[in-house]
């Protein structure tokens, strides 16, 4: 799973990787995407409308 989100107040894509939990979700992993995963992340920004 990939999200955003503002970070020393600048936008950053950030990867999550996660596992579900008794109690919820526990994180495995959270990092700031490398570049191909952020180009990932961009394109489908362009080719997702958010509204849908």
């Amino acid at each position: 799973m990939q999200s955003f989100a503002y970070v020393f107040e600048v936008l950053t894509v950030l990867t999550v990787v996660y596992l579900p939990g008794v109690n919820g979700f526990r994180v495995i992993s959270f990092r700031r995407a490398n570049r191909s995963e952020r180009g990932v992340y961009h394109e489908w920004l362009e080719n997702n409308d958010a509204d849908a």
